[in-house]
């Protein structure tokens, strides 16, 4: 059953600190994000090498206003950019999200947790978050290294995600998605995130 609360950890880029917020949603903003996926027309895609099927929605003012006020304590200059819906499940391959950063312009990503019978913990810069039904963390998608470790699900486990990706108008990837200097910048990025958790774990 779900919880009445939607907890968020914030992680703070420079100093790494965690905090909690109650209350963010209740049951019925929850019954609400679930006709918003519903109502959703994009295609579900089954990406076998993750072992998710995956596909984008939009959500309606109740949903956006409370995501907004999230956002909006991290910077008053971002916008929601994309939601995206994912479900785990061996259904659809072997589960796994690797190391990564993820894709130019999320200066803000809310990582949540609808629903789910299985614990499956996000690492975040080294840092372990177990979230339950209705948790969410938050940190920065391009900039934050992310990563769950490999689990085994049997056959009935899943987990089912939501998140929310921000970022400001004036993001260089908005105004030119082919500058590769850019591109070239943030995978040396990645490369060196990752090596500096490697090393920091052996």
């Amino acid at each position: 059953s779900l919880k009445k609360n939607f907890s968020v950890i914030y992680i703070y880029i420079i100093m790494y600190e965690t905090d909690f917020l109650p209350d963010c949603k209740s049951e019925e903003e929850i019954i609400c994000l679930r006709k918003d996926i519903k109502k959703s027309k994009d295609i579900e895609k089954i990406e076998s090498r993750h072992g998710r099927i995956s596909k984008s929605f939009e959500v309606s003012d109740c949903i956006k206003n409370k995501i907004d006020s999230i956002a909006k304590t991290h910077s008053k200059n971002i916008n929601l950019r994309y939601i995206g819906h994912s479900i785990y499940s061996k259904k659809y391959g072997t589960p796994r999200l690797p190391m990564h950063l993820d894709e130019p312009a999320c200066e803000f990503t809310i990582d949540y947790q609808l629903d789910g019978n299985i614990s499956w913990p996000i690492f975040i810069n080294n840092q372990e978050f177990i979230l339950k039904n209705n948790d969410a963390v938050t940190f920065i998608g391009e900039e934050d290294l992310h990563w769950r470790n490999k689990i085994n699900f049997d056959e009935n486990s899943f987990l089912e995600l939501v998140f929310f990706h921000f970022s400001s108008d004036d993001h260089w990837f908005l105004k030119d998605p082919e500058n590769l200097e850019k591109r070239k910048e943030k995978i040396n990025k990645r490369y060196k995130k990752i090596k500096e958790i490697k090393e920091k774990n052996a």
